[in-house]
This record gives structure tokens, C-alpha cells and sequence, in this order.
């Protein structure tokens, strides 16, 4: 998929990973779990091979993605290692947040203790909103959806990338600025509401 990293099911991995040789650090990712939960990277194929007994009967519900560098900025807003997440409520963008996680992890999930910026609507690059668009238009997501989009930008490629779409926006915002936590829970039950309103 063109705005995506290369990613497969681990099965697929395993059968023939002679194929993949061209990547270098992977991540592996359950389909189910949420949070970060479970997420593992590695730094090469091979030591991902030499632990496939530990995934004997899982590995046809797990992803193998190419690990991309989203350790420097994005620009106009934020300077180190992050992710962008596009929230989509009721059919339209709900809210914007930028996440960043610990010095010590490459998990920006709150559940694995990252934090959160709020980020206007406005100042979304437009080139996200560009892929956004046609997403949406390829997906025929339903009006009535709730979901989420994460990119990453790669300084290098000049590049943005989506590396999950999940089911749910989530509604936790991981932040002590209080007006931040404002907007985003402003925006969330608004959105909400009026989706709810609509059924």
C-alpha cells in the first residue's frame, strides 16, 4: 500500500523471509491488542528468526512492518521522536494529537506512559490531510465511524507514513496542560454527541 511501510503477516515472514532481505531494523505487532501492548522490535530479520518457536500458532495474528526512523521532526511542529494521529469521528477529523514517547522506548502509546500534544486542525500538514482524503475515499469507511490514522514523518525520505489505522480514536489525552485536556475532551464528546444524534 503506497502510504504505508512494507508489512505482512508474520506467517508470510516465516515462509519466506529470503524476500524481506532489504529491511533492516521490524516491527512486530499483534492484531488485537491495543496500548502498545505486545509490540516488539527488532534490529534485523535474522533475530527475529532465531525466536520464531516463540510465536508458533500466533503468527497468523501477527503484523511484520519495516521499522521506519520517526526519531527526528516534523516540521512546523515538533522537534524528536513522535507520531501523529488524526482522529476521525462521526465521518469528519475530530482532533489532532502529536505523541511522544519516554527516552527509554520507541512506544508512543499512552498505555506504554507517552505523552500527548494537542494539535489544532488547522495546523495539520496538508499533505497528511491529502492522504487522509484518499484513505478514506479507498476504505468507504461508514458516516457513523470512529477511528483513528497514525503517520510518522521520515526526515530522510521527506516522507510521511501510516503505520496503524485503529478502531477507536482512544479517549484518554496524556497531558498536565490542562487547556489542551480542554480542547481535546471538547472536540471528543462534541463530535460524539452529534455522531449519536445521528443514529
Amino acid at each position: 500500500w503506497e502510504y504505508q511501510p512494507p508489512t505482512i503477516l508474520l506467517s508470510d515472514f516465516f515462509e519466506c523471509p529470503d524476500a524481506f532481505s532489504v529491511w533492516w531494523k521490524i516491527l512486530v505487532k499483534p492484531l488485537y491488542w491495543s496500548s502498545g501492548k505486545g509490540i516488539e522490535k527488532f534490529e534485523s530479520k535474522d533475530e527475529l528468526l532465531r525466536i520464531r518457536d516463540k510465536f508458533i500458532w500466533l503468527e497468523w495474528v501477527h503484523l511484520v512492518q519495516e521499522f521506519k526512523d520517526f526519531t527526528q521532526w516534523i516540521p512546523w511542529l515538533i522537534d524528536g521522536m513522535h507520531d501523529l494521529r488524526i482522529a476521525y469521528i462521526g465521518g469528519k477529523i475530530s482532533h489532532a494529537t502529536i505523541r511522544s514517547p519516554m527516552q527509554w522506548s520507541f512506544k508512543s502509546n499512552i498505555g506504554s506512559w507517552g505523552t500527548e500534544i494537542w494539535v489544532p486542525i488547522e495546523k495539520i500538514p496538508e499533505e497528511v490531510c491529502r492522504i487522509c482524503d484518499a484513505v478514506l475515499n479507498k476504505m468507504k469507511f461508514s458516516p457513523i465511524n470512529c477511528f483513528s490514522i497514525d503517520f510518522g514523518y521520515v526526515l530522510k525520505e521527506n516522507r510521511w507514513y501510516i503505520f496503524e489505522i485503529n478502531s477507536s480514536p482512544g479517549m484518554m489525552f496524556w497531558s498536565e496542560d490542562p487547556k489542551m485536556k480542554n480542547a481535546f475532551y471538547h472536540a471528543y464528546f462534541t463530535d460524539m454527541v452529534e455522531m449519536i444524534r445521528k443514529l
